[in-house]
């Protein structure tokens, strides 16, 4: 039996003066113990335990009749017992026929009946000596009847009907209105107790109530699997986290989700051992748990999407501080990312990719698992329930190919060595040669991510002294791997931008130099792609503006993203190729052309520059001034339905001409 059921039993059969108070942390599950441990044992006493929720109730006179209704369905009273009692007599008769007023309410407007007696009447059917009423949701009563009002209501119960009350209300509540709470305790609580839940318990129970099957049960059983859920774990040392952890509706929440992840996967996996295999199950469960938290604390929605799927998913992604290196008690390195926790605590700190890199960093990388930006994931969080399970199972293809390539790739595998902190296992006279090995994959261009040689960078330049190479030379060998890298790179994606952005403002000063050159080789590479690009797109602008609307443009229910949806990609178009076309355009590639300033100017699309490319517009319009004078089909078409989208356009936009 629970030290809160012992707590309870305690309270009821001793002679008290007043209510027992239970608190607890919002969605810790206070009701669901009480309700499913709790009841349970008081009805082996035979006590009659109801749960009456103050939760919309708007006038206090609403109580009696709640109380009734709760003890009479818990009775459970059948149909011809009711009959009996209608038409039973004797000094007991009031008693005996009050029982049924919840049926009778169904057809007579009892209320009125008994007019102001209904408490009376009400109260008669309960008796007070076996039953306990448990009211729940305190704190939301408050908000529509007046405190001291409720507080008499709670007092009448204990002192003049001599019921055993247990009031149950949130810590967070208490904490900010001690007023009321120092007046609950004065006048009508005789003792207050805190609900601390086994939220590891509650979480096994919630897998074995749910209709899910013992695949998923044992999976999500496994100990590294209950860590992440467990408040108290030790990495875990913001408040904000542990009161998120141990909200049972966000507990449930996540594990509904995962579950139909799970079963895509599971039913698609042959190996079910393999060991790749585990580690993506339970990483996209430890990002389940931060985007459930996230989700629910209203931080993060669906318009967040381009954020997330923007976030580095590299199984590297991650680097070792050499500068901010801080040993606990233990002589344990601390997660150097606490910090933020406390940062985060500022509203006006908070951005959704400040909260989509904190979420990874809580929930995920503390828990040596690899990052997996998984936009199915994300979607069935934030949009519903519904999963693209190929595109899933895509990624799970992506990310054992990378582990597989990492694995087969000895400059990988000996960078983890370093990330992983592995290397403090490996004696004094090893260590130069592992330093010596790292600078010459780095040389030859081994890596082929920019994160990864900021790390190598990292280690060779701070253990510079244990090489066999000065300073300069490593500087040297470092720029040559990261050229012969860019060699193999014919498109800079927004995620190799974004990992070096990440970490930025956060490596040793030793190594920042690199970020600095890998940025300078981003921009070659960018530039080289944007005369490339400019080159196709104003070639397709002449020969084939129909395709070209189909690529940059999307419409309701298409699932692919518009290329250039973030670059002006049309104020590159060079105004005499416009000119030109437009000279001679056909009323379908007006029709698409339309199509395209319809998307591109639309003034909900928030992702395209439109200030930057309204000079498309105005060479539009010049090329429609240089027409052939005389009167073709396409001209009407212009006048009908080209001049209007961009008189339109012109219209909304004219703070931006």
């Amino acid at each position: 039996m629970t030290d809160l059921t012992n707590t309870i039993l305690g309270f009821i059969e001793s002679p008290n003066s007043g209510a027992l108070m239970i608190s607890g942390d919002w969605g810790c599950g206070k009701t669901y113990h009480i309700e499913n441990v709790v009841f349970p044992k008081l009805k082996e006493k035979d006590y009659i335990p109801i749960r009456v929720s103050l939760f919309g109730i708007t006038s206090i006179d609403d109580l009696p009749l709640l109380i009734s209704e709760k003890y009479t369905d818990n009775i459970k009273t059948g149909e011809t017992d009711i009959t009996k009692k209608i038409i039973k007599k004797g000094k007991n008769g009031l008693s005996e026929i009050s029982s049924v007023v919840p049926k009778i309410r169904e057809y007579i407007d009892i209320e009125k009946l008994i007019n102001k007696y209904n408490k009376y009447f009400y109260y008669r059917s309960v008796p007070a000596n076996k039953v306990v009423i448990v009211l729940d949701d305190l704190e939301r009563a408050v908000k529509t009847i007046d405190i001291y009002t409720l507080l008499g209501a709670i007092n009448d119960l204990v002192e003049q009907r001599k019921y055993k009350i247990i009031v149950v209300s949130n810590n967070s509540y208490l904490h900010e209105n001690e007023k009321d709470n120092l007046i609950f305790k004065e006048k009508v609580i005789e003792k207050t107790i805190v609900y601390n839940p086994d939220i590891v318990t509650l979480y096994k129970d919630l897998l074995n109530e749910g209709k899910y099957g013992d695949d998923y049960k044992s999976f999500m059983c496994n100990s590294d699997c209950i860590s992440i859920i467990n408040p108290n774990n030790s990495v875990y040392k913001s408040n904000l986290v542990k009161s998120s952890l141990s909200n049972i509706r966000i507990l449930k929440f996540a594990i509904i989700h995962f579950y139909k992840v799970f079963e895509c996967l599971w039913k698609n996996q042959n190996d079910k051992e393999d060991e790749d295999f585990s580690v993506f199950l339970k990483a996209l469960w430890a990002c389940t748990v931060g985007l459930s938290v996230e989700y629910k604390r209203n931080k993060l929605t669906s318009q967040n999407k381009n954020e997330y799927s923007e976030y580095s998913d590299s199984p590297l992604a991650s680097f070792l501080l050499l500068d901010n290196i801080k040993k606990d008690d233990d002589g344990l390195v601390e997660n150097f990312y606490e910090p933020e926790e406390d940062r985060l605590q500022k509203e006006e700190w908070i951005s959704s990719s400040n909260i989509i890199r904190y979420m990874y960093t809580t929930y995920v990388e503390n828990h040596n698992l690899p990052i997996i930006v998984s936009t199915e994931l994300f979607d069935l969080i934030t949009s519903g329930y519904y999963l693209n399970e190929t595109s899933l199972l895509e990624r799970w293809k992506k990310f054992k190919e990378e582990r597989l390539s990492v694995k087969k790739n000895p400059a990988y595998s000996l960078l983890e060595i370093f990330l992983n902190s592995s290397i403090y296992t490996f004696p004094d006279d090893k260590i130069p040669s592992m330093l010596n090995e790292l600078a010459s994959h780095v040389e030859k261009g081994d890596f082929n991510d920019n994160v990864s040689y900021v790390n190598a960078a990292t280690y060779l330049l701070h253990y510079q002294s244990l090489t066999s190479y000065s300073e300069d030379e490593l500087k040297r060998l470092i720029t040559n791997g990261i050229d012969k890298m860019y060699l193999r790179i014919a498109d800079v994606t927004s995620i190799m931008k974004n990992s070096l952005n990440m970490i930025e403002y956060e490596i040793p000063e030793i190594s920042k130099w690199v970020i600095k050159y890998e940025k300078g080789k981003m921009e070659e590479v960018s530039a080289q792609k944007k005369k490339s690009e400019i080159e196709d797109i104003s070639q397709q602008f002449s020969k084939d503006i129909e395709a070209l609307s189909k690529r940059i443009t999307s419409s309701y229910g298409d699932s692919k993203t518009p290329d250039f949806i973030d670059t002006p990609i049309l104020s590159y178009i060079p105004e005499e190729t416009v000119i030109e076309k437009m000279k001679d355009i056909s009323p379908r590639e007006i029709l698409a052309l339309g199509n395209i300033l319809n998307f591109r100017f639309e003034p909900s699309n928030t992702l395209v520059k439109i200030n930057l490319e309204l000079p498309f517009i105005h060479n539009i319009e010049k090329g429609i001034s240089m027409r052939k004078k005389g009167k073709r089909f396409s001209d009407y078409v212009i006048e009908d339905y080209l001049n209007k989208i961009i008189e339109k356009i012109k219209e909304e936009n004219q703070n931006l001409s």
